[in-house]
């Protein structure tokens, strides 16, 4: 009696372990690449959430996300997929989202009229200061909410204040006053601009690299300073928060080297 208990339970095990070899590719396979059915007007739920949020770090999509595929989410796809060369029918099947996610996906074109000076005129591009290049997790602990910190521009040195207004994955940022907010866009060519810029962020003693993105967007907090939304500041490993799930930008990563001195 008792051998063939021990033959059903190592019988039972066999298949618990075949059960589970089969499942994993499956489960492997549920990556941000893949969709079950394609997105279109009138989809929801958390995958059209992160497409969107997604949408909007790339620059293609101005609202805040709300998990509703609806007009406003398919004139951005159209827009992304015009940018990047595929069918722009406004459905989001597997292609058209695995490339959103990719690293390679392409952005709004550079605006000409954003100038990348190394400092003001004249200045030597050798005594430009460079920020620390510090993981996100340890910014986060330091940056705290209703608190201005003051920025600068890496290519022109132009400085202004930014408070903390949230955030999770990176931090939200409005300027302090109206006038911080003229500094701001005078640094993305006097308006506001899909482009991320190369800055430094003073907290404490420390000046910290990071890169800052030009175009306002979501809530407003401090409604004197002229910003029509925030502007998001990305550190070393920032994302797009814990809503938007750990999805980094390639281009925020750049900056940050440049503002760190490991680029150019």
């Amino acid at each position: 009696m008792r051998s063939l208990r021990q033959a059903a339970f190592i019988l039972g095990l066999c298949v618990l372990m075949a059960a589970a070899i089969s499942l994993a590719p499956a489960a492997a396979a549920a990556g941000p690449s893949a969709l079950s059915d394609p997105l279109v007007v009138g989809s929801e739920g958390r995958t059209v959430f992160l497409m969107q949020k997604r949408l909007e770090d790339l620059g293609f999509y101005t609202f805040r996300a709300t998990g509703i595929y609806g007009a406003i989410t398919r004139n951005a796809v159209v827009a992304f997929q015009k940018a990047n060369d595929i069918v722009s029918d406004g459905t989001v099947g597997d292609e058209t989202y695995g490339l959103i996610f990719s690293s390679n996906a392409r952005r709004p074109s550079v605006s000409n009229a954003l100038r990348q000076e190394k400092g003001p005129r004249g200045q030597q591009s050798a005594s430009i200061q460079t920020g620390l290049i510090v993981e996100w997790k340890g910014v986060d602990e330091q940056m705290k909410t209703g608190k201005s910190y003051t920025i600068t521009d890496f290519y022109t040195q132009t400085t202004f204040e930014m408070s903390r207004t949230g955030g999770t994955g990176h931090a939200d940022m409005e300027c302090t006053t109206n006038a911080d907010f003229s500094r701001f866009l005078s640094i993305f060519g006097g308006s506001v601009s899909w482009e991320k810029r190369p800055v430094l962020v003073r907290i404490g003693a420390t000046q910290v690299a990071a890169s800052l993105f030009g175009m306002p967007h979501g809530y407003v907090s401090i409604a004197t300073s002229g910003m029509s939304g925030h502007a998001c500041l990305y550190f070393k490993g920032s994302t797009l928060g814990e809503e938007g799930g750990p999805i980094t930008d390639v281009e925020h990563e750049a900056m940050i080297r440049i503002a760190g001195g490991q680029e150019q």
